[in-house]
């Protein structure tokens, strides 16, 4: 029986993507390693899964689907395969639609690096004369070499055929470091090449030129050679042909320069049509290698724009669909981020045209360094689908608006208003910025998109008409316009109001007439311009053409006439519109007093044959809408509480607390009191809502305000809180405490406190002694007391009598309440502290309300930080018991605790141990935490500088962030709870109050992905475990990026792709990882990296998480060198008999990079975990890179293995026995380890195994005297050592060695015994025996071994090897390789790491590769 080998799932770098369709089905197409991997678009659902080169990863997909939809052509290459295959629908299990690759032309194989290639069109013309070849395609070599890819000409052969290839044409010499291929369905193939030089070379070929087996190619044309790059060109592309008339064209590249250039190939596109040389003189370009010089174009000044981007090198870049005439791209890099950019043209006074590009967003939506692959995709409304691949093995997509204002996401919607909306309660609310952009004049402001969202609203309007021909009236129009937003009904703009105006136009004779008129006004982001439009007489509002564009002109700065102190502000702007014969001038005017339009105007001049006259028309804000301000201001008169209707500049309000009520409706209260409420979304069945506060997000953006009522008490100070759906508390600094419930939309005072309300926590609980009924339960603090309130009040109830007495809470000392939460299970009500600390109040004893309720308090869960957040984690009772606590503070670090309650006959005892400790990547500061009620993710909120960040912990990925500036402003926050990653935040930045809606996350994770950098060391835990419904083994990792993962491998070789189920991340590390060990019990994780980091976890299961981290230890530095690594350490059992019940402690032994051992003592279960410094060891100058305890006979021995490819013994005996450590064939120990000077230990046997470093080393016991050492060397050797031991302990050890030279073609990095192998038929002898073994190499490839032994025989005499399997892997670079246990074998298999880590299966009879 031979090893069988079937790979199970490879978490590898994404290194191709391309979108495709179906019929009406969405696909995208991933390479990744060499399998090509179909999803579904829109659920992102895994169809297929097809291997498509032996031994090659994928670098680049393009997929083209047939003109009658029956299949899609896939063209793949990688290296120097190229391949072609079929996407055919087919029926899968359940019923479900799924997709069949079907071979066309199998993996071809050059000579040559392929840097591009494409598909040609159907309907390209492209049959070679000879042989009835079927050009299919054309790929571009290393060399500039254009070919094409042929099969024979009959498409219906069920079995592929075998391809053949044929030179087309060659372009300048050089050597590409990238390239784009761009076929036309004339025959025209147009190349953008990247050199190694810097340069950008742009030629051409016409497929109408006959292909060449052999002989003499043709030669390109070379239309331009761009430099201008100061370093190798990684990434070019050229954009799409322009369709109709002519149209600027243009190439994108990148380069090892960091910057990002746009070159003009314009000229190109019509001479390529008309056969017409671009250029016709060359000149000679010196590369610096060789003594012959190229020929090349002059240096062109093609360049049209160019901007330094990303943190490191730029990888490729993509031009993003846009309008005509305007450019965006989008690039991918080495900082794994993906980047936008606007290319825009200025008109400088000299009138001619230079361009510049911008930055538009950031997306890092990858982890580590380098996204590999992108692709886009134009969507419906004019928005890009964005699809990226990385080297983290993460697939994303995500949406780009092609509005020019960035945001998280195409469905986020985003509002804002001004304070000065809300002057005092005399004047109407009216909202006056809309889409995020401020309605107030500041400097660099844009003067177009001020005016244009300045004059959305309702407006008085005054035209005075002045004809000078008698046939055409004279007079005045009166009436009223409103400008009102709608979806805009061209891609190209960002923006549309529809204008309507109606009224009288009254003669100079005094005849009277109705008049209306209706125009369309856009705005375009790109181009920062108004235009104004003609709609159609027919009353639908639909667009006709084009009136005139709005050219601002200047501001004018003055005192306002009035004298009062402000600054008014005008804008000028012309048009120019000419009607046949008739010319149309006009002159816009926009009047600002301080940041409010109290007026703007236009003017028409228009001359034609049969008119002349001057038009007019001056608009000015309405006033005849009832104030429901002016009726507050009445009320309040008539009780006294207001005394003055003025309104003065000390009476501007300010937005003060927010609070969201689901779904959409937001309560504010103000600096004034004012209560206010705004919905957004259309919210059925609610009493109440009024038109304008009812949001509708086709039509417009733009927040309205419905004021519910004014409350004095809550002026100048208020603190507010709300309760999921139903409630909204507000304090005040008298101590009264009113509520707001939606059911009847009025305030009412609750409670009366004695002091000023300093904190405000309210939380939903189920009452299960008044028949489950929802009540709110509220803890309220004041200032300066010594104690806290609790009341509870039934949900929706409206009876102000109706509530509970208030309880006293007696507070620890020096205790700031900052976070409160009442646990559903046991009955707790808990509250953190600004020190760190945590209280606990057992609830059942609430019912005594005639004294203060004492607590339980614990300090220093947090350190001296704010205890800023305490939920409880939802869990089942069949996993888990108890109460598991979250807590989160300012420190930027979430903990989940489990806390147990002893209830006894006087007091309540709390125990909390933290089973959890993480710090999410957006800290320092997490402000919140919920768990999503579909799902149970874990879901945390903060802000990471400017920027508010909504982290899922769950998933590990970031799934909002919103630029609002910080957190030291007016915010609330509240997640969608649906399961989708959405969520609604509300904010105040420059006095102004912004909202956005995310309905879902910003992106979407098609597949998971891994580490970010390569995996330097793998561990896998020994024991099954079931965590949340799944089964298997932990596997950990640590890699370059700093991060240990850990993941669960489920029980199945059938090839999922979940078999890699992280559980959980953790960045404490600073360094990249060089080793990690699991305890035989699975409860301790050993992790060691570089500045002597040696970390001790505690792992066990939590819940909604699966796995929790907690550090009990770290290993102190001795040195203050930074540069010192532990290479490698082990983990040894020492057993102690105690009193009660055998405990394991362990022996740590450590391999430095300063070629030192050290020895430590851990015991994990004293009243606190210690660390024990038992022996150093000096062993010679060269790096120890290897370390193992081993026992033979009766003595116990250090195993070290270093870069001059020896190996060592040290004896333990001696060293340990003074800690009263028993090194026989175990350790153990009857009492802790004493603790004295350390030791010194010394190494008494060496013998030399490899040429140089040794990589790798394992054990195989043989018997209690007898042992083998597997090791692996830098020389692509293996080693077999065989070490003997007599029972005289005085005799020495007999060693022998089996070397096995090349074993692999590069440095053997990983090998390991996969357990005994079944006896060969003729081996008769009871002492024979056999092993089977796997090794890894950075050369990629995973090989099995056969190891006989006659262990009858001294030395390696019985020794027998054999290579059974040589397979090729997926990894490069590979670290390390484990075996994964299995019960009966059934799920035994192997895991390679490196960059990436892939699982292997075995079993049954193998065959060879």
């Amino acid at each position: 029986m031979n090893l069988s080998t079937n790979q199970v799932e490879a978490v590898i770098p994404v290194t191709a993507v391309a979108i495709t369709d179906l019929r009406s089905r969405s696909l995208f197409v991933v390479g990744q390693g060499c399998k090509l991997k179909i999803f579904d678009k829109d659920n992102g659902v895994l169809l297929a899964t097809e291997p498509v080169f032996k031994k090659q990863a994928i670098h680049g997909i393009q997929c083209q689907q047939a003109p009658n939809q029956s299949h899609t052509r896939c063209l793949v290459w990688g290296g120097r395969s190229i391949a072609i295959f079929k996407l055919i629908p087919a029926i899968q299990g359940h019923g479900a639609g799924g997709v069949r690759l079907a071979h066309r032309i199998r993996e071809y194989r050059w000579v040559d690096w392929i840097s591009d290639a494409s598909l040609l069109l159907y309907f390209t013309h492209g049959v070679h004369e000879e042989g009835s070849l079927q050009q299919e395609a054309v790929f571009l070599t290393s060399h500039n070499v254009l070919y094409s890819l042929c099969r024979k000409s009959d498409t219906e052969q069920t079995i592929p055929l075998s391809a053949s290839s044929a030179l087309l044409a060659t372009g300048p010499s050089s050597i590409l470091y990238s390239a784009h291929i761009l076929a036309h369905d004339t025959g025209q193939v147009f190349v953008a090449a990247g050199t190694v030089f810097g340069e950008v070379l742009f030629w051409r070929h016409d497929l109408k030129n006959k292909c060449t087996h052999s002989g003499n190619p043709t030669e390109g044309e070379l239309l331009y050679s761009f430099l201008g790059h100061e370093g190798s060109v990684f990434g070019v592309r050229i954009s799409e042909l322009p369709v109709g008339s002519y149209s600027p064209w243009v190439i994108a590249s990148c380069s090892d320069d960091r910057t990002i250039r746009v070159w003009d190939i314009s000229d190109a596109l019509k001479n390529s049509f008309e056969q017409k040389p671009v250029v016709e003189t060359v000149e000679k370009l010196d590369t610096g290698f060789g003594s012959h010089a190229l020929q090349r174009l002059p240096r062109s000044t093609s360049c049209l724009a160019s901007i330094m981007g990303h943190s490191s090198r730029i990888w490729g870049v993509r031009f993003l669909p846009s309008p005509g005439g305007i450019c965006k791209l989008i690039s991918v890099g080495e900082d794994a981020t993906c980047q936008s950019w606007l290319m825009t043209d200025i008109q400088p006074p000299q009138g001619s045209t230079t361009y510049v590009l911008r930055a538009l967003d950031s997306y890092d939506y990858h982890i580590g360094k380098n996204v590999w692959a992108i692709t886009v995709k134009k969507e419906d409304g004019g928005s890009s689908s964005i699809f990226t691949g990385g080297a983290d093995g993460r697939i994303v997509s995500y949406s780009i608006p092609q509005t020019r204002t960035p945001l998280s996401n195409l469905n986020a919607q985003q509002w804002t208003a001004e304070p000065s909306s809300i002057r005092s309660a005399s004047s109407s609310p009216r909202s006056t910025a809309i889409n995020g952009q401020q309605n107030r004049l500041r400097p660099g402001a844009s003067q177009a998109k001020l005016a244009f969202d300045s004059m959305q609203g309702h407006w008085g309007i005054h035209r005075v008409l002045r004809s000078a021909i008698p046939t055409y009236p004279s007079g005045t129009f009166n009436g009223t316009a409103s400008v009102t937003r709608r979806g805009p009904t061209d891609d190209q703009y960002g923006a549309e109001y529809l204008y309507v105006e109606e009224g009288d136009f009254t003669t100079k004779q005094g005849v009277s007439i109705k008049g209306s008129r209706s125009y369309v006004y856009r705005f375009q982001d790109a181009t920062d311009s108004i235009t104004a439009w003609f709609v159609k007489t027919d009353n639908s509002g639909e667009v006709d053409y084009l009136f005139h564009r709005v050219e601002f002109d200047k501001t004018l700065m003055q005192l306002a006439e009035d004298g009062a102190v402000q600054v008014q502000y005008i804008i000028t702007a012309k048009g120019h519109h000419l009607c046949v014969a008739d010319t149309y001038n006009a002159e816009y005017n926009f009047q600002y007093h301080d940041s409010r339009l109290k007026s703007w105007g236009v003017k028409y001049e228009v001359k034609g044959p049969k008119k002349v006259y001057v038009a007019d028309a001056t608009y000015t804000e309405r006033s005849d809408k009832k104030n429901l301000g002016e009726d507050l201001l009445r009320r309040d008169e008539v009780e006294g509480t207001f005394k003055s209707k003025q309104t003065t500049a000390s009476n501007v309000d300010s937005f003060k607390n927010y609070c969201w009520i689901e779904p959409n409706e937001l309560i504010c209260c103000t600096a004034q009191g004012l209560i206010l409420r705004s919905v957004f979304g259309p919210v059925a069945g609610v009493k109440g809502v009024s038109a304008t506060a009812t949001y509708d997000a086709t039509l417009n953006r733009e927040i309205s305000w419905d004021i519910v009522d004014k409350i004095p008490d809550l002026a100048s100070y208020s603190v507010a809180t709300s309760v999921s759906d139903h409630t909204v508390l507000f304090g005040a600094a008298c101590g009264t405490i009113y509520r707001y419930q939606p059911s009847t939309q009025a305030i009412d005072s609750i409670q009366k406190l004695p002091r000023k309300v300093a904190g405000l926590f309210a939380q939903q609980i189920l009452q299960q002694s008044q028949g489950g009924a929802r009540f709110v339960a509220t803890v309220a603090s004041c200032l300066g007391d010594s104690s806290a309130y609790c009341f509870f009040f039934k949900v929706d109830d409206e009876d102000e009598n109706s509530n509970q007495e208030r309880i006293k809470l007696q507070l620890p000392p020096n205790f700031v309440i900052t976070s409160a939460c009442f646990t559903k299970h046991d009955n707790l009500l808990v509250l953190g502290s600004r020190n760190g600390a945590l209280a606990f109040y057992d609830r059942s004893a609430f019912s005594d309300i005639a004294s203060a309720i004492g607590c339980y308090c614990i300090r220093h869960v947090r350190g001296e930080d704010a205890v800023t957040v305490i939920e409880e984690v939802p869990r089942t009772e069949a996993e888990f018991t108890g109460i598991f606590l979250l807590t989160a503070g300012r420190d930027g670090k979430f903990a989940i605790h489990r806390v147990s309650v002893d209830r006894g006959q006087s007091d309540t005892q709390i125990e909390l141990e933290t089973v959890h400790s993480s710090l999410p990547p957006f800290g320092p500061n997490i402000e919140g935490a919920a768990f999503d009620n579909a799902t149970n993710d874990l879901l945390l909120w903060g802000f990471r500088s400017t920027d508010f960040v909504v982290w899922n912990g769950s998933k590990q990925t970031e799934t909002m962030k919103i630029a609002c500036g910080g957190s030291h402003r007016s915010w609330a926050y509240s997640p969608s709870n649906d399961g989708q990653d959405g969520g609604k935040l509300v904010w105040t930045k420059a006095s102004t109050c912004n909202v956005q809606i995310q309905p879902r996350a910003s992106h979407r994770v098609l597949q998971p992905g891994g580490h970010g950098r390569e995996i330097k060391a793998m561990a896998i835990s020994s024991v099954r475990q079931d965590i949340g419904g799944r089964t298997g083994y932990l596997i950990a990792t640590g890699a370059e990026d700093t991060t240990v993962r850990i993941s669960l491998a489920t029980g199945t070789n059938s090839g999922s792709s979940d078999a890699f189920k992280c559980l959980g991340v953790n960045s404490k590390h600073n360094t990249g990882l060089q080793q990690i060990c699991w305890s035989p019990d699975g409860r301790h994780l050993f992790t060691a990296g570089g500045r002597e980091e040696l970390f001790i976890w505690r792992i066990q299961p939590v819940p909604c998480l699966g796995i929790g981290f907690t550090c009990q230890l770290q290993a102190p530095a001795i040195t203050d060198s930074l540069e010192l690594r532990v290479m490698d350490f082990d983990v040894a059992v020492v057993s102690r008999e105690t009193d009660s019940t055998p405990t394991s402690e362990y022996l740590l032994s450590t391999a430095y990079s300063d070629s030192t051992v050290r020895i430590h003592h851990f015991s994990p279960t004293s009243p606190t975990p210690q660390l024990t410094l038992l022996a150093t060891g000096k062993y010679t100058t060269s790096c120890l890179t290897q370390i193992q305890t081993l026992h033979l006979s009766a003595a116990s021995f250090l195993l070290t293995a270093a870069t001059d490819g020896y190996i060592a013994l040290w004896p333990l005996k001696p060293t340990l026995s003074h800690a009263g450590i028993t090194s026989n064939a175990s350790f153990r120990s009857t009492s802790p380890p004493v603790k004295t000077p350390e030791a010194q230990i010394k190494w008494t046997t060496q013998r030399r195994i490899h040429q140089n470093s040794i990589k790798t080393l394992t054990l195989i016991p043989l018997s209690a005297t007898d042992i083998l050492i597997a090791t692996g060397g830098d020389d692509g050797a293996i080693a077999f050592t065989r070490l003997t031991s007599s029972l005289d302990p005085s005799a020495p050890l007999v060693c022998a060695t089996l070397l096995v030279p090349r074993a692999h073609a590069s440095s053997v990095t990983g090998i390991q015994s996969l357990g005994s192998h079944t006896r060969p038929p003729t081996a008769t002898q009871e002492g024979y025996t056999s092993f089977r073994l796997v090794s890894v190499s950075n050369d990629q490839r995973l090989k099995t071994w056969v190891l006989s032994i006659d262990l009858g025989k001294e030395g390696v005499e019985g020794l027998e090897v054999g290579k059974e399997r040589d397979v090729y892997s997926e990894i490069a670079d590979a670290s390390c390789v484990e075996v994964l246990p299995g019960e009966g074998g059934a799920d035994r298999g192997v895991v390679v790491a490196g960059i990436g880590v892939e699982r292997w299966g075995w079993g049954g009879e193998g065959v060879g590769e």
